[in-house]
């Protein structure tokens, strides 16, 4: 029997009897449903090319470390909180899977490395970050930092001499306001 949309769905139900059982003397039916298809939402959130709060901490080992099993990574994250080793493991899994982390066979376990630097994750989350929040303005997360306090007066007189001697240099993003 097919059931189509909207269709109402209906079910023999005994008046005396608290279960949906098969009787044949006083036996009525009762609407219980309509069907409607069930449309699943999926609650992840979509899959992104930046690291985690959880695979940044990871990568941050392995930058600092270099190649390293997955004991190793876990006593490394545990310096700051506990973690499971399962949920380590997981978690490398996945990154493995987002190449953000290579892995070798090594006896019976596995070598974890760091499939990319430091320099190219922070320009790409800093490059998001200035897309997002400050409309590709890399001057507007500049003057956020400086009127919030981010900055310090040796972290300023730095980015002024780094200023100074990038201007000769071409530009990547647009000029924005």
């Amino acid at each position: 029997m097919a059931i189509f949309w909207g269709q109402k769905i209906r079910t023999p139900f005994h008046r005396n009897s608290n279960s949906l059982e098969l009787r044949q003397p006083g036996i009525e039916f009762h609407e219980i449903a309509t069907f409607r298809p069930v449309v699943k939402k999926s609650m992840a959130r979509p899959a992104s090319d930046h690291p985690t709060d959880g695979e940044l901490e990871i990568l941050r080992v392995l930058w600092v470390k270099g190649s390293s099993s997955l004991s190793d990574i876990c006593t490394a994250l545990r310096v700051h909180r506990a973690v499971a080793t399962t949920t380590v493991a997981t978690m490398l899994r996945l990154m493995h899977e987002k190449e953000l982390v290579a892995r070798t066979q090594v006896g019976r376990g596995n070598l974890w490395s760091a499939a990319v630097s430091r320099e190219k994750t922070a320009g790409s989350m800093v490059g998001k970050l200035v897309d997002r929040v400050f409309d590709g303005s890399a001057r507007r997360l500049v003057a956020h930092l400086v009127d919030t306090g981010e900055i310090s007066d040796d972290d300023l007189a730095e980015l002024q001499e780094l200023v100074r001697s990038q201007k000769s240099k071409p530009r990547k993003r647009s000029q924005k306001k």
